[in-house]
């Protein structure tokens, strides 16, 4: 076994990656020279020093492609990067779902440019500072808003950033479980509080919406967020994401899926491709909350007339007398309600007393 025979186990590489990196690093670890300027990249990339110089001398005298060298090095800080997981307190499982990013990519560039490495080697650095994880179908990140969001958000306020990486299918289900881990991993549940997760993707992009397969994973994922600004990408740089080409030439864009014919057809009639800034709100109750505020709404409309049409009516009474009230007061007796939610309608006498108030008026 080598230095990184245990990162391309951790990363999950397939068996012929493993082989090629494996016969690499022994190469360079044998070239005393070659392995001075590894040893050194790993120490920069934890101490902030020049790493990139490093691996530039090291893949002009290895004679092997930028993309490899630097796959090579994310591998070889691998084992660094273990002890500081377990100092923290994080899993091994967490470690291996966040390492899994590194074959991710691995696969991306192999499809795209046809090279064992990664073409997108700045994006790791978060991973390596413990900024970012993988809890999941998704990849996740503490990041401060931008910009003010209605009233809900002001600039500055503290989100939490998703990611989407290629890791397979986004069915609707592993994107629930995926909040559901970031929401305790981040502390709103302890906290009791709602938690604002933003992403930024070519998947909320609203002219790319009717591109996706009808009633697909896609138009689910999307459907989830407001999507709050959105913009034009006259380069169609996200373009290789679907059709793993890194040219342009889009007239012989392969057509084996419908999402790659659908975009076919759009690249073909001149149309741009874009992204898309996107916001939701994240509680495991949300279903609930939502239909507390409906009928809080309602309560405190009725509260401030004495007045209240037929239809809200019969909503709250209906709520009120049947079984969905008691769920939802045992909800919030056991602490599944956010701390900050208005919950009056939550109040034993609050729906009946306003009930008999209208009913004597």
């Amino acid at each position: 076994m080598s230095r990184i025979s245990e990162a391309l186990e951790i990363a999950g590489f397939p068996e012929d990656a493993k082989a090629y990196f494996e016969e690499i690093y022994l190469r360079i670890e044998a070239n005393e020279e070659q392995h001075r300027h590894l040893l050194a990249s790993e120490t920069y990339y934890y101490e902030d020093g020049d790493y990139a110089a490093e691996l530039k001398q090291l893949t002009e005298k290895s004679g092997l492609h930028q993309y490899t060298i630097e796959m090579l090095h994310l591998l070889f800080c691998i084992d660094r990067l273990k002890d500081i997981y377990r100092a923290r307190g994080y899993s091994e499982e967490m470690l291996r779902d966040s390492m899994a990013d590194l074959r991710y990519k691995l696969e991306e560039c192999k499809a795209v440019h046809g090279i064992w490495g990664t073409f997108v080697f700045w994006w790791f650095k978060r991973f390596y500072e413990c900024k970012t994880f993988k809890l999941g179908r998704l990849e996740f990140e503490w990041e401060e808003l931008e910009f003010d969001y209605n009233e809900t958000l002001k600039k500055g306020a503290r989100v939490i950033n998703c990611h989407i990486p290629s890791a397979g299918p986004l069915h609707p289900e592993l994107v629930e479980q995926a909040l559901a881990k970031a929401y305790k991993f981040y502390g709103f549940a302890e906290r009791r509080e709602i938690m604002p997760v933003v992403c930024e993707s070519w998947m909320l992009y609203p002219p790319h919406y009717e591109q996706f397969p009808n009633g697909g994973n896609m138009r689910s994922f999307f459907d989830r967020f407001d999507v709050y600004k959105h913009w034009e990408d006259a380069k169609n740089e996200d373009a290789w994401r679907i059709f793993n080409r890194a040219d342009h030439n889009y007239d012989s864009f392969p057509q084996d899926t419908e999402l790659r014919r659908n975009f076919y057809r759009y690249l073909n009639e001149g149309k741009m491709m874009g992204s898309g800034y996107g916001i939701l709100f994240y509680h495991p109750e949300a279903e609930r909350i939502e239909r507390i505020k409906q009928m809080e709404k309602i309560l405190d409309a009725a509260n401030e007339t004495l007045q209240i049409s037929e239809q809200d009516l019969k909503l709250l009474t209906e709520y009120y007398e049947g079984p969905l009230w008691r769920e939802d007061f045992e909800a919030d007796e056991a602490g599944k309600l956010p701390k900050n939610l208005k919950r009056g309608v939550l109040s034993e006498d609050a729906v009946y007393n306003l009930l008999e108030e209208i009913r004597e008026v």
